[in-house]
């Protein structure tokens, strides 16, 4: 099982969900581009979300970030469900939405991913374990922020000046 320890998983969750990680004793906001390559890189989520907002349109970004945030959300409600816990590197909707994109693949395994072969085929796999919940918790509230701030981003480039 997952091991879905409600009470242990919650302050990470709610810092997660706060907008803030603590990497290297500092404090770094996410999705404001603000946090310096040093504290990024210290932070492989944030590192590879850096990466995938630096190199993408907005509305690419959101797409990406979406994408990601649909599959850990479907984890989360499904978690021992091996169809949720499992994608394709090369589907092609994938690869076009996230796995493609510079970044993708990190953010991938910055979720808690692992590149494993399955039926002659490369998936991006997650196995369930107590240590995993809360990881993937963390996780899907720090994408769930980037999201919500690449909606707002998205908004005010589509809006004239």
């Amino acid at each position: 099982c997952m091991g879905k320890p409600v009470e242990a998983a919650a302050p990470a969750a709610a810092a997660a969900a706060s907008g803030t990680t603590s990497a290297t004793g500092s404090t770094v906001t996410l999705g404001s581009g603000t946090a310096s390559n040093a504290a990024a890189s210290s932070d492989p989520l944030q590192a590879a979300l850096t990466t995938l907002r630096s190199s993408n349109t907005a509305s690419v970004f959101l797409t990406a970030v979406t994408t990601l945030d649909k599959i850990l959300d479907n984890i989360a409600k499904n978690p021992m469900e091996e169809k949720y816990r499992k994608v394709k590197r090369g589907n092609a909707a994938f690869q076009k939405r996230l796995g493609g994109l510079s970044g993708g693949h990190d953010a991938m395994l910055a979720a808690g991913f692992v590149v494993q072969t399955v039926g002659g085929e490369e998936c991006y796999m997650i196995t369930p374990s107590p240590q995993a919940w809360p990881k993937l918790m963390e996780v899907k509230a720090a994408i769930a922020t980037a999201v919500t701030e690449a909606k707002s981003a998205a908004g005010q480039a589509a809006a004239p000046p």
